[in-house]
Parts: structure tokens; sequence; C-alpha cells
């Protein structure tokens, strides 16, 4: 018995020996291959530094620069196209029934609101509160005092493209609001594309990744975005002071990297046309220009000391152009409007608020109608 146990474990030991040795030949032919992979593997990984890593992973992610403004141009036509559908099939006209009356005078429009078509329903739906005013205006100019409260130009260019769309200049009520709705939805397209440059531009290069896409998301995904489709003045406000921010950084990016002194003071005096565009747009455009009045502020130790040379001069100068651009088209509306209220010669009568000593007709309109 234990001669047999004996042969036993010896068998045992002489198949683990062999088992050991063959592995010891499979080793001894692999290791070569594995240490070439090895050290090519290393040369690969180190021609790939930090920033091909970053870039790999946001293609990864189709977040490269073209990749985002699509992804931003397809969050925005879907977004969208859901509140149109939903503002489209809301049921009824609501309590403001302005909108239906001005639509229709017929005295069963209650009634037959049911038969409107859908793009009718949703033009409806969207004439509510100042987009009455501007609307109205778009269609027969600003006839009484308090709609020169809202913007004559915004109701121009409705009037201009509601004409465009219909073929002639006596377009029904529902080619303005129409008009409106593309206007605004195509300017609130384009204030997010320039919200995102704008902000790549501004931002540290680590944040310049993902925060720009976030914010520019978030502008298409605001409470606000239906309000960002009716015939209102905001969205085109938006996009112009946007687009006059744009230009405003360029300028100052521009100051120090050798770009042509022209170019820096057309992109400052394109700040300040933006900026005056959106002033007639929506009067509190007005305050875009503080930016500007800083501008020039910085200089008042070097005006101060005699320490200006040619170059700020000419800086100083090009920023008051700019900035007198914005005080003209906040004054503009106001000065068409004392004309037009305000002439004892011609005139009927003058209106109360043409004595003032800032005879304004917004503050007027304000604080008498609202």
């Amino acid at each position: 018995m234990d001669l047999t146990k004996r042969s036993k474990a010896g068998a045992k030991v002489v198949a683990t020996e062999i088992q050991i040795g063959e592995c010891v030949r499979v080793w001894n032919k692999v290791s070569p291959a594995l240490v070439l992979a090895q050290s090519e593997r290393g040369t690969w990984l180190s021609t790939i530094n930090h920033d091909n890593l970053n870039s790999m992973t946001m293609n990864t992610f189709g977040l490269s620069g073209k990749g985002r403004i699509t992804q931003l141009i397809a969050i925005f036509c879907l977004w969208k196209a859901l509140l149109l559908l939903l503002a489209a099939f809301c049921p009824g006209p609501g309590y403001d029934t302005s909108a239906l009356i001005l639509f229709d005078t017929y005295y069963r429009r209650h009634h037959e609101f049911t038969l409107f078509a859908r793009h009718e329903r949703l033009a409806l739906n969207l004439l509510r509160w100042d987009a009455l005013y501007f609307v109205k205006a778009a269609e027969r100019g600003l006839v009484h005092e308090q709609a020169w409260a809202f913007s004559g130009a915004y109701s121009y260019l409705l009037r201009l493209t509601g004409q465009f769309m219909a073929g002639n200049t006596q377009a029904s009520l529902h080619y303005y609001v129409l008009a409106g709705i593309i206007l605004s939805s195509v300017c609130h397209l384009l204030s997010v594309l320039v919200l995102y440059r704008l902000l790549t531009l501004v931002l540290e290069p680590q944040r310049r990744r993902i925060i720009p896409f976030i914010a520019a998301v978030l502008h298409v995904l605001t409470p606000a975005s239906l309000f960002m489709c009716a015939p209102y003045a905001e969205a085109m406000f938006s996009l112009l002071n946007f687009v006059g921010m744009l230009f405003y950084a360029q300028s100052r990016a521009s100051v120090g990297t050798g770009m042509s002194s022209i170019q820096e003071d057309l992109q400052k005096l394109g700040s300040g046309l933006c900026f005056a565009a959106a002033t007639l747009m929506r009067s509190n455009g007005l305050l875009s220009g503080v930016i500007l009045l800083y501008d020039v502020a910085r200089y008042i130790p070097f005006v101060l000391s005699a320490q200006l040379t040619m170059r700020d001069l000419r800086r100083i100068t090009v920023t008051c152009v700019a900035g007198s651009l914005i005080a003209l088209a906040f004054l503009g509306p106001q000065v068409l409007a004392y004309a037009e209220f305000c002439d004892r010669e011609h005139g009927s009568g003058t209106r109360p608020w043409c004595d003032k000593s800032f005879p304004s007709i917004y503050s007027w309109v304000q604080s008498y109608y609202w």
C-alpha cells in the first residue's frame, strides 16, 4: 500500500513539473510580443495630450463647436414645435376676448371660433396684451396716444413683413400676427446662437466647453419661450442686445492683439448701432450704454493727468459716437411724438405732458393710462 501511494504521488509531481515546463515555454514565446505591444501602447499614449483627450471626449458626446450649434438648433426647433402645437390646440379664446373681436366682428364669433383653421387659432391665441397694440399699429399706424408706448419701429417691421406675406398693402390682421410669430421665432433662435458665441468669447478656456452650451439651452427653455414666439418686441430686443454685446466683447478682445485699430473702431461702432436698434425696440435698451459710459470713465484719470495718447483719444471719440447713437434712438421717438401732439401752431390742442420739463410721451402714457 505504501509503495502504491508513493508511486501515485510521484506521478503527480512529474505531471505538475511537465505543466510548469509547458507554461514556461508558452510564456517565452508570447512575452516578446507582449513587450512590443506594451511599448507601442506607451508610445501611442504619450502622443495624446490633455487637449486631445478633451477633444475626443467632446466629440464622443457630439459637443464639438459645430455639433453643439446643431444640437442647439435641434433643441430649439423641437421645443418651439411643441409649444406652438399646444397653442394651436388650446381650447377657446379665454377670458380676454379682445383678439377675437379684432379677428371677427360677427356677433356669433364665440360659437364659430371652433370652425377656425389651426393657423388662425394659433394666431388668435398668441395675440394677447401688448401684441394687440403692436399688430394694430402695424395695420393702421400709431393712431392713439397710448400706442406710442409700444415700439413703432417693431410695428413697422411687422407691417413690411405682413404685407410681403400677403402680397399687397391691404393685408388682413392674420398676416401681421403670423409675421410677428415668424420674426420673433427667428430672432429668438438667432439670439440663442449669438449668446453661445458671446460666452465662448468672454469665458476662460476651461469654462468654454460646457457653460455656453448650458446657458444657450436655458435661453431656449426659458419659461417665456412661448412669449418669445408672439408678436412682441422682446425677442428682437434680445437678439440686438446680444449682438451689441458680442461686438463690444470683440472690440475689447482686439486690444493688444495686434489687430487693426480700424477693425476695433468698427466693432465698437457696431456695438453702439446694435444697442441703438435694441433701444428702438424697448426703451430700457438705453441701459446697455452703461458699458460704453464705463469705457469712457476709465480714461478720466489719464485725462486729468494729461497722459492721453492719440490712440486713447481716438478710442474715447469712437466710444462717445457709439453712445450717442443709443441716446438718439431713445430720444428720436420722443421728438416725433412731441411734434405730433405738441404742435401749438397747427395742432388742435396740446396734451398735458407737453408742458413737462422733460416732455416724455412714454412716461405720460405709463402713468395716465396704466
